[in-house]
């Protein structure tokens, strides 16, 4: 598939399926944790929504385009400070947005995000 296709949707009652099972994972997850958990998640989410704008915005899933960079060669590409930028993929990757190898310095893009791109 090309690069710039868009990506095939599954069909529809497949998606339905996969997403109840979802839900119903969720709330078993839910009753097991102890709720000042739950009120942590819940709270630390506007930061995650505000770090997918950030990586949005300086344009790093176009950056990572070709493959896996360092972050301060991420940083070089969007015109960012290496540290932040660095601070910004570790705390997406903790969240599975992005992916960081254990080298600690690439990180690459997996395929569920290619609306994070800013083109």
């Amino acid at each position: 598939m090309p690069a710039d296709a868009p990506p095939r949707l599954p069909p529809v009652l497949l998606a339905r399926a996969l997403d109840a099972i979802r839900r119903r994972l969720r709330r078993i997850e839910r009753t097991m944790q102890p709720p000042f958990a739950t009120i942590l998640e819940t709270m630390t989410g506007a930061f995650v929504a505000q770090g997918v704008y950030a990586a949005t915005k300086l344009g790093i899933a176009d950056a990572l385009r070709d493959g896996p960079l360092t972050a301060a060669a991420i940083a070089d590409r969007v015109g960012a400070d290496a540290d932040s930028v660095n601070r910004l993929l570790r705390a997406l990757a903790s969240r599975g947005i992005f992916s960081q190898r254990r080298d600690a310095a690439s990180h690459s893009p997996p395929e569920s995000v290619p609306a994070l791109r800013h083109s």
